[in-house]
């Protein structure tokens, strides 16, 4: 069962994804922020400049900046194919990272969607 499949996997923490702050990149000479908005609250307006949170990048932080992650991290099952999924942090619990994913069980493809789709559940400590 994919609960089965699941709970034998391990999942890369964000944290193990290289990335880097935007003041390496400079701002656009044209371009002047004046809230966190112009910044797409991925960042922070200073002097007129945004100064993007890690992986952020851009003069207004708008463009995701992940360097390429080694291939064996993140979710990899050989009987199901898996997309969009999302990492949560349980500070308050057993501090491990789960991550709820889509999939499609038994090893079919995207034309047995319906028929054959779940929700995944995988936890990394």
């Amino acid at each position: 069962t994919i609960a089965t499949a699941l709970t034998k996997l391990t999942v890369a923490s964000p944290q193990s994804l290289r990335t880097h702050v935007s003041p390496t990149n400079p701002p656009s000479p044209s371009f002047h922020c004046s809230t966190n908005w112009d910044c797409q609250l991925n960042g922070a307006c200073i002097d007129s400049a945004c100064v993007c949170d890690p992986a952020w990048t851009g003069d207004r932080c708008a463009r995701l900046d992940l360097l390429p992650a080694p291939t064996a991290n993140g979710l990899q099952e050989p009987t199901m194919s898996s997309w969009g999924g999302s990492v949560l942090f349980d500070a308050e619990g057993d501090q491990s990272w789960h991550m709820y994913v889509a999939v499609i069980e038994s090893g079919c493809g995207l034309k047995a969607w319906r028929t054959n789709s779940a929700i995944g559940h995988a936890v990394s400590p």
